[in-house]
């Protein structure tokens, strides 16, 4: 908790400086790493919260990543907000990776997108999430993979998970309401 309080702390900093952002998060790291005060896994979700990318991946080591249920999902964020999806590919196809195969549907729906000019792939990983969300009534991942059809223009795709969304939504208000 100590190293929760400070990393927002941190943060405060680095809206108020903006010019030393790089300069405090890489003292935390140095404190974290000689010091050996807190987890890993909390200095690398800021660092990804703040988009401090080059300094998460000099951190992290993928091979750890690709082992830790934790990490793995900050390793993906990290390298597709930095725009590196021929890298996130790589990373999304290591053999028995620690998470869903949705969520790894939905990054490399993604991917695609940016490393290929033919959208077809994307679409088809795009439909088969959110049938697979709908049946199990998944509404968090139909509204990521809702977000995700919109922002490639998919309008059907969208369409159809936000509605299916919508109505496990109201099934579950109904059923709590009872």
């Amino acid at each position: 908790q100590a190293m929760g309080a400070r990393l927002m702390v941190v943060s405060a900093q680095m809206r108020l400086q903006p010019e030393r952002r790089v300069e405090l998060a890489e003292a935390e790291v140095r404190r974290l790493t000689e010091t050996k005060n807190g987890r890993l896994e909390d200095m690398a979700y800021w660092l990804m919260r703040e988009k401090l990318n080059d300094q998460l991946l000099k951190l992290v080591p993928k091979e750890l990543a690709a082992q830790s249920r934790e990490l793995y999902p900050i390793l993906v964020q990290t390298l597709s907000q930095a725009e590196r999806w021929e890298e996130l590919q790589g990373v999304l196809k290591i053999p028995n990776p620690p998470v869903s195969a949705t969520l790894l549907d939905l990054a490399m729906a993604e991917v695609l997108s940016h490393v290929q000019p033919d959208m077809r792939e994307s679409r088809r990983l795009l439909q088969g999430t959110v049938i697979n969300a709908a049946q199990t009534g998944d509404v968090a991942t139909l509204q990521v993979a809702a977000a995700l059809a919109e922002k490639l223009n998919f309008a059907d795709v969208s369409s159809q998970a936000y509605r299916a969304a919508g109505m496990k939504a109201a099934e579950n208000n109904a059923s709590a309401a009872a």
